[in-house]
């Protein structure tokens, strides 16, 4: 299981299964960021073997400052990315 309902806190036991999903996830994220995407890792609970956790995957990646500035000056009024997801700074 991954992800609970708005508001609940739920502790489970760890499974082997967060760190496929992770790969899966980073895999994904690689193809779609490409050479933006300096490094992506899995942290958080979820990523400690043998961890009771909340079934939420915590992912970091790290970019460079220039990628950062590139997204901003492409970012309209609206503050919407690109292709259509929102970016999460600035106001909507």
């Amino acid at each position: 299981m991954l992800g609970l309902q708005r508001g609940a806190v739920q502790l489970v036991p760890y499974t082997p299964a967060w760190a496929t999903l992770f790969w899966a996830e980073r895999a994904r994220l690689q193809r779609a960021l490409g050479a933006d995407a300096l490094d992506i890792q899995h942290i958080g609970s979820t990523a400690v073997p043998g961890l009771a956790a909340k079934p939420i995957l915590d992912l970091r990646i790290a970019v460079a400052t220039e990628t950062v500035e590139h997204y901003e000056r492409i970012t309209t009024d609206k503050r919407r990315h690109p292709y259509g997801r929102s970016l999460p700074f600035g106001k909507e």
